[in-house]
């Protein structure tokens, strides 16, 4: 797999969760994406939280696991899924069905077809049931093992999880159609964890990508589920949700390795003290010939002109850059052979384009926001500044479209705990409130996009509309909410 083909798989990754990564790591919004618009009708009822008030949750609870790999479990449901389709033998045709049917108001459902539907895949959903109250999920990727093959890597356990996540959500939909209030939150408890498991742990961005597109698969079910007659109220446990509903740090630390297995020489320009000119020089020429040969790749076996002669003009500017960037000792500078100068300069760029660009994940994203468009990598001049290996720009994911699915997952949630929030007050008051500034007993979060407060509106009509604006192309959801007649 060459760079540019990486960098593709990364963007399907993203595209499951309706955003994307380019091959430079600018954000990239295709103009269909922006943006998807969620429209849902809730007929609620007044109800207020209830003690004790975590009874039900959304993550299954410690008491409730078991010691085992969950990841155990989430393979053999993907195997299964893919031998229920193999055999269907339609084209996709059921599971086209059942993604259509997902979407439907529960009470729409043609229950006994959507049982038809499912039915083949109850032993995978039951091994999702199952890994959802194992204690550890270790999903064993060959990462360490496989060197520079590491983008040759392929997950095709991705594609069935989240097809059978579609499945998963079908029959909650059923459950709610059903009046299955506990059976409907075991699904979902089962869903939210294989989302939140694919990021525990050494994995990848795309694991962790196609987990959020998971979350936001089950949260629609889960918008369904508060419009239950008799649903409890969830404020506290749509409160107690991880902020980061998939867990990053595994991916992250992965990628930000990734390329010294794709690149050790420049690893190796750091940790080796000699300075013999002929070893540099032969550590340089793979460099050059790697880069050759995926320009070639992509470009119908052409390669790039003059380009050995374009790093080495490069070198007096590198190691001058090494002594007033990274305090280097100028006169060791001086007595080092120039080839390794460029691969230490290589690596240590890449590391401090990643710092800068990644620091923002730690602030909420509208806070982080303009520290992204100060994007390092924008006012370079191709090879003549900076990296002349481009690694930062071929490789580096783009944190900011990253930081807007974690955000994005996050809004949903902001919205159903004001929603219960909003059934609160109805409890109380037994009307829907003019305004969310009239709801003062349970806190009410802000839009995490953009740090307003959400769009709240009583029309004429006596209904209410809930929104979540879009930010940068992320998704929109537009809640109309009607309050039951009792």
């Amino acid at each position: 797999m060459t760079k540019s083909a990486y960098c593709l798989v990364v963007s399907v990754a993203f595209s499951l969760g309706s955003f994307a990564f380019s091959a430079n790591g600018q954000e990239q919004i295709p103009r269909e994406k922006r943006p998807r618009i969620v429209n849902v009708r809730l007929s609620i009822s007044g109800q207020s939280p209830q003690p004790p008030i975590l009874k039900h949750r959304l993550l299954p609870q410690v008491s409730d696991q078991i010691p085992g790999n969950a990841a155990l479990l989430y393979y053999r449901a993907a195997f299964m899924s893919q031998q229920v389709r193999t055999k269907l033998d339609d084209g996709g045709a059921a599971l086209a069905k059942i993604k259509t049917w997902r979407d439907l108001p529960p009470e729409e459902l043609p229950l006994d077809k959507v049982q038809e539907k499912i039915a083949p895949f109850e032993n995978a959903l039951a091994e999702l049931t199952m890994a959802a109250r194992r204690d550890s999920c270790d999903w064993g990727l060959p990462l360490q093992e496989s060197g520079d093959g590491v983008i040759d890597l392929t997950f095709m356990d991705l594609p069935e999880f989240r097809d059978l996540t579609s499945v998963l959500a079908l029959r909650i939909r059923q459950k709610i159609a059903q009046n299955d209030f506990d059976g409907a939150l075991a699904d979902i408890q089962a869903g939210y964890t294989l989302a939140a498991n694919l990021g525990e742990g050494e994995t990848t961005l795309i694991h962790a990508l196609v987990g959020y597109a998971i979350t936001g698969i089950i949260d629609e079910q889960v918008m369904a589920l508060l419009a239950m007659p008799d649903c409890p109220n969830l404020y506290w446990a749509f409160t107690n949700l991880p902020k980061r509903r998939v867990p990053l740090e595994g991916a992250l630390k992965f990628e930000r390795r990734m390329v010294y297995a794709l690149f050790p020489e420049v690893l190796e320009a750091r940790r080796t003290e000699h300075n013999i000119a002929e070893y540099w020089q032969q550590r340089l020429q793979v460099v050059i010939d790697r880069q050759q040969a995926a320009y070639a790749a992509d470009n119908d076996g052409e390669k790039l002109p003059f380009y050995e002669t374009l790093v080495a003009s490069q070198s007096p500017r590198i190691k001058i850059e090494l002594a007033e960037k990274y305090g280097y000792d100028p006169l060791a500078l001086s007595k080092m052979t120039w080839n390794k100068a460029v691969l230490l300069y290589s690596g240590l760029e890449y590391e401090r384009i990643w710092d800068h660009s990644s620091a923002p994940l730690g602030l909420s994203y509208h806070e982080a926001k303009p520290f992204y468009q100060q994007n390092p990598l924008e006012d370079r001049d191709g090879m003549l500044q900076g990296d002349p290996f481009l690694i930062a720009e071929l490789y580096m994911p783009s944190f900011q479209q990253l930081h807007k699915a974690v955000a994005t997952a996050q809004l949903r949630v902001e919205l159903m705990r004001t929603v219960e929030a909003i059934r609160d007050y109805v409890a109380r008051e037994e009307k829907l409130p003019d305004a969310l500034s009239q709801i003062s007993i349970l806190p009410l979060p802000v839009n995490p996009l953009n740090g307003e407060p959400l769009f709240y509106k009583l029309q004429e009509d006596g209904n209410a509309i809930l929104k979540g604006t879009s930010v940068d192309g992320s998704n929109e959801y537009h809640l109309e909410i009607v309050l039951r007649e009792t």
